[in-house]
């Protein structure tokens, strides 16, 4: 059936679904390993709590904030300008390291972001807990994806492309220890993460119910 999926005000751990005359707070950080393969949102179920009074749902979005369908096409193209301003100047940011630092420095670096994530992931939680239980809700699972398949194409695209920039930047670093490299490739997977939370995306949507737990 379809769906209409509305954002959490400061929130991109939550969504809200309205289908089928009833409303679901959808929790898509409660497994944080899925942001790394973001298209496995569509496959794998969420876990979402219906929401009895309509209140609730109005105090969780803010009405004078527009609900929008973020593009992150948009992002490529902030890649590629990024990329062609930075080629001439690059090689004055090789340091000459071994490669066993650098490679330190990758896995440190990625071990720091994941512990920032889950961080982030927790405050959103708790955020979300001071304005209300969702533990005294109806608990289910439901399968989630975009209804538009321009919208999934655009994703793929943006995620893909924004990846094969990562892959590249890091195997720039392991070989010429460029820092410069080394800080646009850190800034670009932070923006892949931004691009994975847009996997479930504000609008419309198709979901099944999978089954109630409570």
């Amino acid at each position: 059936m379809y769906g209409d999926i509305k954002g959490v005000y400061k929130n991109p751990r939550y969504r809200i679904l309205s289908m089928d005359n009833s409303s679901y707070i959808m929790d898509v950080g409660d497994s944080l390993w899925k942001i790394f393969i973001p298209f496995v949102y569509w496959f794998l179920p969420h876990t979402v709590y219906k929401i009895e009074d309509y209140q609730i749902v109005e105090k969780l979005i803010s009405p004078s904030v527009k609900q929008s369908n973020t593009r992150p096409i948009f992002g490529t193209g902030i890649s590629i300008l990024i990329a062609s301003l930075i080629t001439p100047f690059i090689n004055f940011f090789d340091i000459p390291t071994s490669l066993t630092f650098n490679i330190s420095v990758i896995v440190f670096l990625l071990i720091v972001s994941f512990i920032f994530l889950s961080y982030l992931n927790k405050m959103f939680q708790r955020h979300l807990n001071s304005k209300v239980n969702i533990n005294e809700f109806q608990k289910s699972k439901l399968l989630v994806r975009p209804k538009s398949l321009k919208y999934i194409i655009k994703f793929l695209f943006s995620y893909f492309f924004i990846l094969l920039f990562i892959v590249m930047g890091s195997s720039i670093y392991l070989i010429h220890g460029n820092a410069l490299v080394l800080v646009i490739t850190l800034f670009l997977l932070a923006f892949l993460f931004l691009i994975s939370l847009l996997a479930i995306p504000v609008g419309k949507v198709i979901s099944h119910s999978i089954h109630k737990e409570n």
